[in-house]
């Protein structure tokens, strides 16, 4: 059993140590090798190589399922129902709280962590802060600087700061250039804002289905016109004018990507769509072979998500090939954070396991 520890200067321990089991190296985490490409005639494109294998770098387990997972001091940080954990690179702990947190974010350098009645900055490496901020109601996510403000985004779909409703909730966490912020709401229209208040609303042509993407002066956000086996990706300019409109064949799981000036979409089915952020012209697409159940994490050229059927996918992101797939033994709860080296993921069944390639 590894006991994790609150410290802060020097070895100390904290007495409020939390354990967590290290479960020994499973079987069931291991590369895949080399798949067979398919060929030219299939729809789709094979799979690449070579690509340097994963293996296990570390696992731990978990006493409740992750609910948050961010990079954090060269490792990440990791919430659940029960505790709110620090973790180096190497697995190591560097601190705890007791505390469980529903939710974590990164505003200006610091760790952001919530729950449903407040919110708590983590703005060193041992956590050690003043009183949390207390919330008058649950937040759809962390906040986001705004200028030198952070705004924050309730469920309820007001933002207190600005004593803005949106007039129904939003379908998922607020994001910002910076200087203004947009939200898609369950309503259907894409809401833009800036001090002190809303800016322009434009119409989605159905309910929000995802957190929007800001890129050169453009807004993306995804909605469901029809039924949840539909989509539209929708491409705005920064007046809220409709820029382009594509249609999607089922509705995207979450938010929007962005590579080399593509906008990435991924669905439930496991169909990874990629279109030119300028004209909205499909640059690719790759059906995996089972359901996706994160969203997308890019990095240095490739794509990392997690499917129904347990395992880690890797894409190439120029042209939707698939690099190596990574049998896990049970789907990801989080999309995976990429650190230098080292792939980390949370997953349903209360474990947390770090690749790295061999």
């Amino acid at each position: 059993m590894l006991w994790i520890t609150l410290s802060c200067a020097g070895p100390k321990a904290n007495p409020r140590a939390v354990p967590i089991e290290v479960a020994a190296p499973p079987s069931v985490v291991k590369a895949n090798p080399r798949l067979p490409a398919w060929d030219s005639g299939a729809q789709g494109y094979g799979v690449r190589g070579p690509m340097p294998p994963l293996e296990l770098a570390w696992e731990k387990e978990l006493t409740a399922q992750a609910t948050g997972l961010v990079p954090w001091q060269g490792g990440v940080a990791l919430s659940s129902a029960q505790v709110l954990i620090s973790l180096s690179a190497q697995g190591q702990p560097l601190w705890t709280e007791l505390e469980g947190r529903s939710d974590l974010g990164l505003v200006d350098g610091a760790l952001i962590a919530i729950s449903e009645t407040e919110l708590r900055r983590c703005g060193d490496p041992s956590c050690q802060t003043p009183e949390p901020t207390l919330l008058a109601a649950p937040l759809q996510g962390p906040p986001v600087a705004v200028g030198t403000a952070e705004v924050m985004l309730t469920r309820a779909g007001t933002l207190p700061q600005w004593a803005l409703d949106l007039g129904s909730p939003p379908a998922a966490n607020l994001v910002t250039d910076g200087l203004q912020i947009y939200i898609a709401t369950e309503g259907g229209e894409l809401v833009a804002a800036g001090p002190p208040g809303e800016l322009w609303r434009s119409n989605l042509g159905g309910p929000g289905q995802s957190r929007p993407l800001y890129f050169q002066e453009r807004v993306y956000a995804a909605s469901a016109p029809h039924s949840v086996a539909t989509g539209q990706l929708n491409c705005f300019d920064m007046e809220g004018a409709l820029i382009w409109r594509h249609e999607l064949d089922f509705g995207p799981i979450g938010g929007l990507a962005l590579w080399d000036q593509a906008v990435l979409v991924v669905d439930e089915r496991g169909v990874v769509q990629a279109f030119d952020w300028d004209t909205g012209a499909l640059r690719w697409r790759t059906e995996l072979s089972a359901g996706a159940v994160t969203d997308l994490s890019v990095a240095q050229g490739r794509g990392y998500l997690g499917l129904s059927d347990g395992t880690l996918r890797v894409l190439d992101l120029d042209d939707g090939g698939e690099w190596g797939r990574f049998e896990l033994g049970a789907p990801l709860a989080l999309p995976p954070v990429v650190l230098e080296g080292l792939v980390v993921v949370a997953l349903t069944d209360k474990r947390m396991v770090a690749l790295r390639a061999k």
